[in-house]
C-alpha cells in the first residue's frame, strides 16, 4: 500500500436545541490524494445543519470542521490490525511508501476557514434555510428509528477516541460510576491479561474510555476497550465477566444500587461492539451470576443497550 490511508471524518447536525455529533464511515484515501472531498463534504454538513443548536452546535461545528481540515482521524493501522492481524499490519505499515498529495484542495480549504463566520452570517439570510433545516430534521428522525438510539449514539461518539477524558455520563453521579469502572477495568487488564503492545497505536491511548447512563430504574455502561482486536475469544469472555462485575461494584460504591434496577454493559473495539450484557443490579456481591441474565454477541449487539438510554 503506497501511501494509502484509512480515515474517519466528523460532522454534526442540530435540531433546535439538540446537537448530534457523528463520524463518517471509514474512507480510504488513495496515494497522492489529500482527502479534500471527504473533509469538505462532511464539514459542509456541519456548517449548514450543525451551527444552530445551543450551546453545542457552534462548539461542535468549529471542532469538526477544524478536525476535518487537518485530515481527519487516521485509523489505518487500527483497521489493518483488525482485518489482517498485528503482524501483517505492521509489515504493511513498515513497507508502504508515502506519496505526497498532489491536489491543492485541502490547502485551499484550510485557508478558507477564516471566512466561515462570514459564510454562516450570509446563510442566515437565505430564504431556503427553513426548508433545509426541516429536511435535515426529517432525515435525522428517519435514521433514528429505535427508542433510545439517538441518546446512545451521542454517548457512543464520546468514547470513540481518547481526547483527554476517560469517563463520561449523563449526570455527575454517572460520571463517577464511569470513572470507577474505567479505573477498575484498567487495573484488571494489567493484572490478568497479557499481549498487545503498550507503546503501540491505540485510539484510546490504552485507556478504558467509559460512558454511564444512569436513571432511576436502570443503568447502562458502555466502554471502548483498548486493543480489543488482540483478545482471543476466551479472553473476550473473561473480559466480559470482569466488566459486568466491575459495573456492579461501581454502582455499589456510588450508592445507587437498588432492588428492581436493571443494568446493561457494552464492550466495543475500534469499529464494532463485541458484546452487550444485560441483567439485574444486585444488592449482594455474592449473588449468583452477579445478576447477569443475557450476553449478546450477534450482529449489532449494541441495539440491546438502546432501551437503557433516555429519549431526547
Amino acid at each position: 500500500m503506497e501511501g494509502g490511508r484509512f480515515v474517519i471524518f466528523q460532522y454534526c447536525i442540530s435540531v433546535l436545541v439538540m446537537t448530534f455529533r457523528r463520524r463518517s464511515k471509514i474512507a480510504f484515501i488513495p496515494p497522492g490524494k489529500d482527502g479534500f472531498v471527504h473533509a469538505f463534504s462532511n464539514s459542509m454538513v456541519s456548517l449548514v445543519a450543525g451551527w444552530w443548536g445551543i450551546p453545542w452546535g457552534p462548539i461542535w461545528t468549529i471542532t469538526t470542521v477544524v478536525k476535518n481540515a487537518r485530515g481527519g482521524t487516521d485509523v489505518t493501522h487500527a483497521v489493518l490490525e483488525e482485518k489482517l492481524g498485528s503482524g501483517r499490519a505492521a509489515q504493511i505499515m513498515a513497507n508502504r511508501r508515502i506519496v505526497e498529495p498532489t491536489g491543492q484542495g485541502m490547502k485551499i480549504f484550510k485557508w478558507s476557514l477564516a471566512c466561515v463566520g462570514i459564510l454562516l452570517l450570509l446563510m442566515v439570510a437565505v430564504p431556503v434555510f427553513s426548508g433545509m433545516l426541516s429536511a435535515t430534521s426529517s432525515a435525522v428522525r428517519n435514521r433514528i428509528t429505535a427508542p433510545g438510539q439517538a441518546a446512545f449514539e451521542n454517548a457512543n461518539n464520546q468514547i470513540i477516541a481518547n481526547n483527554g477524558k476517560v469517563a463520561f455520563g449523563n449526570s455527575p453521579k454517572a460520571v463517577a460510576i464511569a470513572a470507577d469502572f474505567s479505573t477498575s477495568m484498567k487495573l484488571l487488564d494489567k493484572s490478568l491479561f497479557t499481549g498487545g503492545d503498550p507503546n503501540g497505536l491505540s485510539i484510546t491511548k490504552h485507556e478504558y474510555i467509559a460512558y454511564c447512563e444512569l436513571q432511576d430504574s436502570k443503568c447502562a455502561v458502555i466502554v471502548h476497550v483498548p486493543e480489543m482486536r488482540h483478545f482471543t475469544a476466551e479472553a473476550k469472555d473473561a473480559l466480559g465477566e470482569l466488566a459486568w462485575a466491575s459495573a456492579q461494584a461501581a454502582l455499589m460504591k456510588q450508592g445507587v444500587s437498588k432492588p428492581g434496577m436493571t443494568l446493561a454493559v457494552g464492550l466495543r473495539g475500534v469499529l464494532l461492539y463485541d458484546r452487550v450484557m444485560t441483567g439485574n443490579v444486585i444488592m449482594d456481591k455474592n449473588a449468583p451470576n452477579l445478576g447477569l441474565i443475557q450476553t449478546s454477541t450477534d450482529a449489532e449487539p449494541e441495539r440491546n443497550v438502546f432501551p437503557f438510554f433516555r429519549e431526547p
